[in-house]
């Protein structure tokens, strides 16, 4: 697993203590339709991203909220709050 330099500034701003290894392994579940537009409404630049198929990135969350926007090869570019 790689991890950008944006991606672990944001873990930092919006998860700071958790461990981000941990965190992702945990990050199993794909996203649904509702999950897939609140990450288009929070960051336009990955609504590219946010379809139904496959575009070079994916998107996986954990039970709680985290979401990972992930590219090739397994590189987290990303982290977003969704937790309630």
């Amino acid at each position: 697993m790689n991890i950008t330099k944006h991606a672990m500034v944001r873990w930092n701003e919006r998860f700071n203590g958790m461990n981000i290894e941990e965190t992702y392994k945990e990050a199993r579940h794909k996203l649904g339709v509702k999950m897939r537009k609140k990450v288009r409404l929070m960051c336009p630049a990955h609504s590219g991203f946010c379809g139904a198929t496959y575009n070079g990135r994916y998107l996986r969350k954990t039970k709680d909220g985290i979401v990972f926007v992930i590219g090739e090869p397994e590189t987290i570019i990303t982290v977003m709050d969704f937790r309630n």
